[in-house]
């Protein structure tokens, strides 16, 4: 990996951000056929609303995941750092299962 500046590492949010920005509001307008600078101010407030409510849960949904996972890394590692000559036991391959399913592995 290259070795990063904070305006190198500014830079590429930017630019992905300015992507995915482009390419999500091209998908909204397609999907709702209407111009969004011609929707009532009442109306975009609730579209808001509803997406900061989305967010929330999103957020709060991940750091649950993110809790776990460091659980579960953790019981990993001491499996590591103590190996045992007889193979995993269900236990362990229950638990490297899970961090696969929630890391999407």
């Amino acid at each position: 990996m290259p070795q990063l500046t904070p305006e190198i590492h500014a830079r590429q949010i930017a630019n992905s951000l300015k992507r995915e920005t482009v390419a999500k509001y091209l998908k909204g307008q397609a999907e709702h056929k209407g111009h969004l600078w011609e929707v009532p101010v009442p109306i975009i407030m609730d579209f808001a609303i509803e997406e900061a409510i989305d967010q929330g849960v999103y957020l709060k949904t991940m750091q649950q995941q993110v809790k776990l996972l460091i659980e579960w890394m953790s019981e990993l590692l001491a499996i590591i750092e103590n190996p045992r000559e007889e193979p995993l036991g269900i236990d362990e391959k229950v638990l490297i299962s899970d961090i696969k399913d929630i890391l999407g592995l």
